[in-house]
């Protein structure tokens, strides 16, 4: 939904950092594309099917608290709220939630799970733990192509990602629908259930 700037944010419920069901935060986003205040980019491409939220584009945000308009800051620049527990002035992400959240510079993207359970490989182009470091297939940029179930695109996505030993990755939920239909992408031999997980920049 689009926030209205004119009305007042739920305060007094004590649930105004919770507009929607992919963040709590302390402010909306001012989408640089059509200019609506939607709570994050999700809300927006959920609302806005003609086109994409670019998050690396916002240069502004609406204080759920007091209803400032301002730059991307971590605080309001009028009643001092913190936006967001964690904050990447990168991807303009807030997020009050604890998921051990890291921007990787490699992979242009905010990640969760903490930095030092991680991996940057610059072949395959993504984050990997790091007990996979001398273990993993590379296949260069494997993150960029979409998965091959699903068409969907995996290295912005905020499902985790399955790697088989083949190296080619698809979304675990649609390698777990191969696995009930009792089908296989490859004739690599099957691979470990290892979980790759993957952060919205808040993607």
């Amino acid at each position: 939904f689009v926030l209205n700037m004119t009305t007042q944010c739920p305060e007094a419920a004590g649930n105004y950092r919770q507009l929607c069901e992919h963040y709590s935060r302390g402010c909306s986003l001012v989408s640089p594309c059509c200019g609506k205040v939607y709570p994050c980019r999700f809300c927006h491409n959920d609302n806005e099917p003609t086109h994409e939220f670019n998050r690396f584009a916002v240069s502004e945000v609406v204080c759920r608290n007091c209803k400032t308009r301002q730059p991307t800051v971590e605080c309001c620049l009028n009643c001092g709220i913190k936006f967001g527990q964690y904050f990447c002035p990168i991807c303009r992400l807030y997020d009050d939630a604890d998921k051990e959240q890291f921007h990787c510079e490699k992979c242009g993207l905010c990640r969760v799970g903490g930095k030092s359970n991680y991996f940057h490989c610059n072949k395959c182009g993504l984050c990997l733990p790091i007990s996979m470091e001398a273990k993993h297939t590379c296949r260069a940029e494997a993150s960029k192509a979409n998965c091959p179930i699903c068409m969907e695109d995996i290295h912005t996505s905020r499902h985790p990602a399955h790697i088989p030993l083949c190296g080619h990755l698809l979304h675990m939920h649609c390698f777990k629908s191969l696995q009930e239909a009792r089908l296989h992408l490859c004739s690599f031999p099957p691979a470990s259930t290892f979980v790759l997980p993957s952060a919205p920049t808040l993607v």
